[in-house]
């Protein structure tokens, strides 16, 4: 039923286009297929394990919204709180009009950024590398990447609040560091670092015991190497060292936005309560009226309609944003084989899951190669679960 999916992955490590890939699928409540193929370092022989550890980057934002979700639910903020209330430099935002880094003008914001705003990206706030030069001049001298030392994970984000908008609040869609943000609103409203609520609150009850920001010495061998292609022989290269001493060594910025790392059955797991309207093996994270609410568009379109037209090089047609992440709206005028009110997100190191309520359904993708852009991994995923499912 799947071998053209397996017979993908084993072609693109065979051609070392990809280093390792682990495939899994779950459909009306069982794995009906999982597939790995590949090793887990090129200048080795050491065979992906089962259990293997990946940099899932951007796939830690749906777990810092589930986070943010509950808090919610507990009554500690109202979503559409602004968040100067509970992180008070971002009181009094400003806009970028024009100018360059050292002299710009700019109006004040016409409205406060929420917590709404930051989970779906609608804040005016950016990446360092997808901004236009001037604001990314900006981020980039306050090292607003989560991966550059600061002080303190408060510091680090009053550095981005005191930072020109790109937009007006609630105006447009522009991918950025809201969750880095919402993971510092974690600690504010619980009083508890974001790691220690993250692994006391969401990973411990659904147990994912391979999931966080730090990897626990004994396990440093199960974190496989993150590749990028050679600029001048096309050829994978080991880029591990741009993140490996954070995930080994530790660090003060806890980055709600990029900074987990996890396995493909932990990351199954916290899916599988997604599907499951918030509640897995007894254990209730959410409300099943939140998770509905957190899949459904927020949007008033797509997101081309609403600021984005690329992102990580996809074509994003017909699919909105949610509170969790990419919600399909149409898939009649998609790029992405889906299904309507699926929802799915990605990684910069090209991991990629999505769940589809409709066909009960969730699908996992774990590999390393960075940027995610650099190969239509996903949308060919996409098409080929479907053809088979659809056989």
């Amino acid at each position: 039923m799947f071998q053209a999916i397996d017979d993908w992955a084993e072609t693109l490590v065979s051609e070392q286009k990809l280093a390792m890939t682990q495939t899994t699928i779950f459909k009306s409540g069982a794995t009906i297929h999982t597939h790995r193929t590949g090793v887990t370092d090129i200048t080795g022989d050491t065979p992906l394990p089962e259990d293997a550890i990946f940099r899932i980057y951007s796939m830690t934002k749906p777990v810092t919204a589930v986070a943010v979700m509950m808090l919610v639910e507990e009554g500690l903020c109202a979503i559409n709180d602004p968040v100067a209330t509970y992180i008070p430099s971002f009181a009094n935002g400003r806009v970028y009009l024009s100018g360059d880094a050292d002299d710009y003008e700019s109006e004040p914001a016409r409205s406060d950024i929420t917590i709404k705003h930051l989970l779906t990206h609608t804040g005016g706030l950016i990446y360092a590398n997808q901004a236009a030069p001037t604001i990314a001049t900006l981020y980039k001298r306050t090292n607003v990447d989560f991966s550059a030392p600061h002080d303190s994970f408060s510091s680090a984000v009053d550095s981005i609040a005191g930072l020109p908008l790109v937009s007006h609040p609630g105006d447009e869609w522009h991918y950025s560091v809201s969750h880095d943000i919402l993971g510092r609103l974690v600690e504010v409203l619980t009083g508890q670092p974001f790691d220690k609520f993250l692994q006391t609150r969401i990973f411990d009850p659904l147990g994912m015991v391979d999931s966080g920001f730090q990897i626990t010495p004994e396990n440093h061998h199960r974190l496989v190497a993150n590749y990028g292609y050679d600029k001048i022989t096309g050829d994978l290269k080991d880029i591990s060292n741009y993140s490996a001493s954070r995930f080994f060594n530790g660090g003060t910025l806890l980055s709600g936005g990029g900074g987990l790392v996890s396995t493909s059955a932990d990351y199954l797991r916290f899916a599988r309560m997604m599907l499951n309207c918030g509640e897995l093996d007894g254990a209730r994270l959410l409300k099943p009226e939140t998770v509905a609410t957190m899949t459904t568009n927020q949007l008033k379109n797509d997101l081309p309609d609403s600021g984005e037209l690329i992102h990580s090089g996809a074509n994003m047609t017909g699919i909105g944003f949610g509170l969790i992440g990419a919600v399909m709206v149409d898939p009649a005028s998609a790029a992405f084989a889906g299904s309507k009110g699926d929802y799915c997100w990605g990684g910069a190191a090209s991991t990629y899951f999505w769940i589809d309520p409709s066909e009960a359904m969730i699908v996992i993708f774990l590999t390393q190669l960075m940027p995610s852009s650099a190969m239509p991994l996903r949308q060919d995923l996409r098409r080929m679960v479907y053809n088979a499912i659809a056989s």
